[in-house]
């Protein structure tokens, strides 16, 4: 197409050349530029190219391709290792970018930063307490103190607290109003990760208190916090299932629950008064202990 266009135009300027004798003016031609006179002016100047005749122009067509073909492939030589461009074949299918070796090493140190401080809050947890670690992850900044990550925390990292440990944690109930609530939460967000639902009372506290990675404190008050929400939880995951759950209200569980710890620790008394072998509850005792609290204590013959 391009030869076809450059054809034209040289037809076009030696049709005006031929035709030029006449007319009111004259075409002057260099290397690069046309001059255009005006006839008013002819007598001044005089033509710079004759007359060709019609051998000449066809000579002169075929000098002007010839130029033009050799031009293009001139320049088309230069730019040909360009236009090898690979296709989408080329790049291999496992190609893929790779952080640098500086960004790789802040990974890495920050990585181990992080393990290092960690390691440094257990063992502060298993010589001062879990209030201590906690507080030296915070001030580091990788825990905040909000109730719901402490929670995750302690669930996350369960096998490397003692339970123990643990279990003196989230007993703990705090001073004023906002501490005690701050605490309850603690203790709420752990628990609520853990589902009762289609377990009776008797299955659902000992997977509570056996299978979460805490042990049951021995002050009266600590393990009335962390019955209390469990009794929270069973309630909110069962509550209308009369087989599972034959109880109207959440305090009913929490009555029944404490009964059920109460029985426990009695069955596995080691020594009795004055050195007498232990007295066991009896099953009369037991719902003795349930009269009052609400009034389908029957249900639970």
């Amino acid at each position: 197409k391009c030869f076809g266009v450059l054809t034209m135009i040289a037809k076009s300027m030696m049709d005006c050349a031929s035709s030029s004798k006449g007319e009111s003016s004259w075409v002057a031609e260099s290397a690069s530029t046309t001059i255009r006179i005006s006839s008013d002016e002819g007598n001044l100047f005089q033509s710079m190219s004759p007359p060709l005749s019609s051998d000449r122009v066809f000579a002169e067509e075929s000098n002007i391709l010839d130029y033009w073909h050799t031009s293009i492939e001139r320049r088309k030589a230069p730019l040909q290792p360009m236009l090898n461009i690979p296709g989408d074949d080329f790049i291999s299918s496992d190609f893929q970018l790779k952080p640098s070796n500086r960004e790789e090493s802040s990974k890495y140190a920050t990585s181990q930063q992080k393990q290092e401080t960690l390691d440094n809050a257990f063992e502060l947890i298993s010589t001062k307490g879990l209030k201590k670690g906690l507080d030296y992850l915070i001030a580091c900044h990788l825990l905040t103190p909000s109730p719901r990550d402490v929670a995750s925390f302690l669930r996350i990292h369960q096998a490397s607290i003692d339970p123990g440990i643990l279990g003196e944690y989230l007993g703990e109930g705090g001073i004023d109003g906002t501490d005690k609530d701050y605490w309850n939460l603690i203790r709420f967000n752990y628990a609520r990760a853990i589902s009762f639902v289609g377990m009776n009372i008797e299955q659902g506290l000992r997977h509570f208190l056996t299978s979460c990675g805490f042990r049951i404190p021995g002050e009266a008050q600590k393990i009335d916090r962390i019955i209390s929400i469990f009794s929270q939880c069973y309630w909110e995951d069962n509550a209308g299932d009369i087989q599972k759950c034959p109880f109207q209200d959440q305090d009913t569980v929490f009555f029944v629950a404490f009964a059920i710890i109460m029985l426990n620790t009695d069955l596995h008394k080691v020594h009795g008064t004055k050195g007498r072998p232990p007295k066991r509850m009896t099953r009369e005792e037991f719902i003795s202990n349930l009269r009052g609290v609400y009034n389908g204590v029957d249900k639970i013959r």
